[in-house]
């Protein structure tokens, strides 16, 4: 009985091949739903993070002394402290560029550059 119910438990952590899944007097109705969210983590989270890293720091004008790129549902939360000048670009502009990138949950502090005079 112990065995049995192990097994189920491990079938039931894989992805079944048919929506429906019948197991000897046991059957389970899987629902697959596919949205825009599993179409984003299709991409390997730990690459759509490192590719916001590179494009962030692709901008010379944004200077990070520290930087956090999540991967969290459908984009990705970025913390950490940026110098700016007023007329630098957009972070979330640049983060939603990457591939995977749908939404940014902006949790920076931004310290702001006075333009050389």
């Amino acid at each position: 009985m112990v065995k049995r119910r192990k097994a189920a438990q491990r079938q039931g952590a894989r992805r079944p091949s048919s929506p429906l899944q019948t197991r000897g007097s046991l059957q389970t109705t899987h629902l697959l739903q596919t949205s825009d969210t599993d179409a984003d983590f299709a991409e390997d989270p730990h690459q759509v993070e490192l590719n916001v890293q590179r494009e962030l720091f692709a901008h010379p004008e944004l200077r990070f002394s520290s930087l956090v790129v999540r991967r969290i549902p459908n984009g990705v939360c970025l913390e950490g402290v940026v110098e700016a000048h007023v007329n630098s670009p957009d972070v979330c502009s640049l983060a939603q560029a990457v591939l995977g990138v749908n939404e940014v949950l902006n949790h920076l502090v931004v310290r702001r550059l006075l333009a050389k005079g």
